[in-house]
This record gives C-alpha cells, structure tokens and sequence, in this order.
C-alpha cells in the first residue's frame, strides 16, 4: 500500500497532501525499518515535486517539517538514511538565513552519514554537504565569512570518536573541493593545519583520510598557494610513526611523487627528515624509468599522445577512488611479481634408471632438469639439499 502512496503523493492536491503528511508521520519512528523508509520516501517524493501544491505544502509546513525530522532523528534507521538525506535536501533548498540553527543542527548527522553502508546514502551525504554550504552562502553577508562560519561548524567533528574525525575529515576535502574559490587563504591555512594535525593520529581511519585530502588538495591547488603550506604538509608526513609508515607506504609513495612533481627533488627532500631520504631516491628513479618507458613508446610511434589532463568536473570520490586503485594495482602486481618468482625457483630432477646413480658429470644431466611437475605421484619425490634456482629440487627414480 505505502508503495502507491509513493507513487501518487506528488499529484494530489494540498489539501490531501496535509492529511497524507499526518497519516506517515508516526511511521517516521516505527520500528520496522521497512515501514519508516517508505514513509522517508513518501516525504522525499512531496520535497522534490516541482507541482505547485506540493511546493506550497513544503513552504507552509517548513517549521513543522524541522520538528519533525529532529525528533525523528534518534530513531532513523540505517536503510531510511538515503530517502532522509534526499528530503533534508530537497527542504535545505527552501531555507533562508533565519533557518540557520536549524541547518547547523543537521551537519552532525550529515557528516557520519559519509560512511553509511548504502552508497546512495553516502553520495546524498556528499550532495547536502554541499547543499548546506550553498546555503550558508545565501545566508551572508560575505562569501568568505559564511564559508569560514561553515568551517568552523564542520572542525567540531574533529573532536568526537574516531569515526567522526574520519567522516570529518572527507567532509573537509568535499567541500575545499567544490568551494575552494570561496575559502580565504587564511581559512585554507587553519584548514591545512587541522589536516595536518590529523595525520599524527594514531588512528589508521583517521590517517588515511587525512591523506586522501592531501591527494585532493594537490589535485586542486595551484603551485603557488600550495608552496606556503609545504612545509607544514611535509612536517606532519616526517613526523609519521614507523606503523602507520609501512602501513600506507604505498599511499606515502605516490603523494610524494605528487609533490616531486609539483616542487622538485631538492625542496621536499630539504623538508623531510633521513629516514625518507631512501624513499625519495626510489620515487625519483621510478620516474625517470616512467619518463624513459613514455618516451621510447613515443619514440617507436606505439603513444601518439601524452596522458589525457584530468578535466575539472572529475569528482572527489573518482580522485579517492583512483587513488586506492592505484595503490591496489601497484601492490598486486607486486604480489604477482613475487609468486611467478616462486614459481620459476621450482625444478624437478629425475634420477637414473634403476638402481643406477646420477651422474652429474654427464654433460646430458640437463635434459633431466624438469621445469613443473609433470603429474607424477607426489609420494615419489623428495628434496635434495642442492638448490636449483634459488629453491629445492626434486627427483623422482625413473
């Protein structure tokens, strides 16, 4: 029943649409998860409905409908989270400065919701994120005042469990990614310095996150006003624990790559302490190998063209996502690497016939050198202490 009631709320008049409204507001704290998110998704319907009657049911009730969605806020589900989200978007949209309480009130909420299980949830998150701050720049006066009010409401999630800081964290790189035009310098350096702190977590969630921002701050950041916070960046990467080194080295690897790029060998080695000095070396030859790899394919007319440029519409979660790929492919082919070395340090050698002994002065001995296993019983074999390409050999009696 409640899936035709979806279907037709956005098309009865207003006077339907406030008895509709009463009848699903208990259900909005029923706990039947199943109930409560198609009475969300009744609500989400009626916010996003572009016909007269629902507009003017949503202008009329806006106080109402903050009520309502703080008080059922305890009692939401996990599975109602994306229909909630989507309605809370669709009513930020209508508010103005005098609803500002109301809007600070939801950013708590909105932020853990970045982790959700659901990805519709975790990408209605992102999109009120940024609503919200959309909002807070209808509300004045000043673009870089109401993004720095902004700001400051979203850095009280550093302070809370863990799984805040790192929700908190993506939040931040969310939203210096679709308002960095708007964020003063003097905002982006206490924006930095925030990150930074987070990267001596000793939290593994919270680290990884705060280097997932790093990665998007050198994707948008021009060099000049990257410059003025290097040394900051590159003291909070110094100042890594031996763990939390060794578990993102992969990540570590490919920021520093991003940062030889942008500023050169010399200046982030001047900024790191000794123990990277190594890691950098490494960088930089797996870069000269990369350009030598490019230019002798360019050479030999396989490349026509450099790497496509990343277009400007490229979203956060692609930048996230490509990055964890990269780490992904790199360590697998790592693993790969490792396991055909295993296999070709395998040999089998086959020993005379009878009761004849082998003769390893034979100049033919060779051709008795078996590279895999040719499917004989594995009872017949057993190790000799001669290694044969690194590791043990085999021999079976013919």
């Amino acid at each position: 029943m409640l899936d035709l009631v979806v279907a037709m709320a956005p098309y009865v008049d207003e006077k339907s649409l406030h008895s509709l409204y009463g009848i699903i507001q208990p259900s909005l704290q029923n706990k039947d998860h199943g109930i409560q998110k198609k009475a969300y998704r009744v609500l989400e319907e009626i916010c996003a409905s572009d016909r007269p009657a629902c507009q003017n049911f949503v202008q009329s009730h806006l106080k109402d409908l903050q009520s309502t969605l703080l008080g059922s806020l305890p009692s939401a589900s996990s599975p109602a989270k994306r229909p909630r989200l989507k309605c809370l978007l669709h009513v930020v949209k209508q508010f103005t400065a005098e609803h500002e309480d109301f809007v600070t009130a939801l950013v708590p909420e909105v932020i853990l919701c970045t982790k959700e299980v659901s990805v519709g949830a975790r990408k209605n998150a992102y999109n009120l994120l940024v609503e919200i701050g959309h909002a807070f720049l209808r509300f004045g006066p000043a673009a870089d005042d109401a993004m720095q009010r902004y700001l400051l409401v979203v850095y009280a999630g550093l302070t809370g469990s863990v799984t805040m800081m790192s929700c908190t964290v993506l939040a931040l790189a969310r939203l210096l990614f679709e308002f960095k035009e708007h964020i003063s310098p003097a905002a982006l350096e206490q924006l930095v310095q925030h990150i930074c702190l987070m990267i001596g977590s000793r939290t593994r969630d919270v680290v990884k996150s705060a280097l997932g921002f790093l990665k998007v701050a050198l994707l948008l950041l021009d060099v000049e006003l990257l410059g003025r916070h290097l040394q900051t960046m590159l003291e909070a990467i110094g100042g890594m624990s031996d763990d939390m080194r060794r578990h993102f080295r992969m990540k570590l690897r490919n920021l520093l790559s991003k940062l030889i790029r942008k500023f050169g060998f010399d200046p982030v080695r001047a900024l790191l302490p000794d123990s990277y000095h190594k890691v950098l070396l490494n960088v930089r030859k797996a870069e000269a190998r990369n350009r030598k790899r490019q230019a002798l394919k360019r050479a030999a007319g396989s490349v026509e063209e450099d790497r496509p440029v990343r277009s400007k519409g490229e979203s956060m979660e692609e930048v996230l996502a490509d990055s964890d790929s990269e780490d992904e492919s790199k360590q697998h082919d790592g693993k790969e690497t490792k396991k055909a070395l295993r296999q070709r340090a395998q040999a089998w050698l086959k020993e005379g016939e009878g009761d004849e002994p082998l003769n390893f002065l034979d100049p033919h001995v060779a051709h008795r050198v078996l590279g895999k296993d040719q499917g004989l019983n594995a009872n017949c074999w057993r190790p000799l202490s001669i290694p044969l390409l690194g590791g043990k050999m085999k021999t079976r009696h013919a």
